[in-house]
């Protein structure tokens, strides 16, 4: 029982009521170990993303070392 892994379970949606903007958001599980002994380190695992629907706009969110720069998606979002 020296780490923990944890995340949310659902979606975290952001209103603005002021024009009516939507975002919902999925945030990546994460990681703590050294909880009991040893150096504390906290490690995202895996991606978060964030969407809102009325305009198509999607955005992928990744924390990390590598992760230090914007780039580009070649993917584009779809009525479905």
């Amino acid at each position: 029982m020296n780490s923990g892994v944890g995340g949310n379970a659902g979606i975290i949606h952001v209103k603005f009521p002021r024009n009516g903007t939507h975002f919902e958001c999925i945030t990546p599980p994460c990681e703590i170990t050294g909880l009991i002994m040893g150096e504390r380190r906290f490690k995202v695992i895996g991606r978060g993303f964030v969407l809102e629907r009325s305009r198509f706009l999607f955005g992928e969110v990744t924390i990390g070392k590598d992760k230090r720069q914007v780039y580009p998606a070649n993917r584009k979002l779809t009525n479905a």
